[in-house]
């Protein structure tokens, strides 16, 4: 199933499965602070491996 994306074109060239991941907005000053932090990206990468392992295992 094909699900064509007006707003992100490079999504409609790929011949695999393409994932947008976002981790959050710099325009929002709460996850700006955050996503500045090591911790939290070191959350977020523990975060989308286990997602990842999860849904190839």
């Amino acid at each position: 199933m094909c699900h064509l994306k007006e707003d992100m074109p490079g999504f409609n060239w790929s011949n695999v499965p393409v994932v947008l991941v976002e981790m959050g907005f710099s325009s929002n000053a709460k996850e700006e602070r955050l996503l500045n932090t090591e911790e939290y990206k070191v959350k977020i990468v523990n975060g989308l491996t286990e997602g990842v392992k999860k849904a190839i295992n």
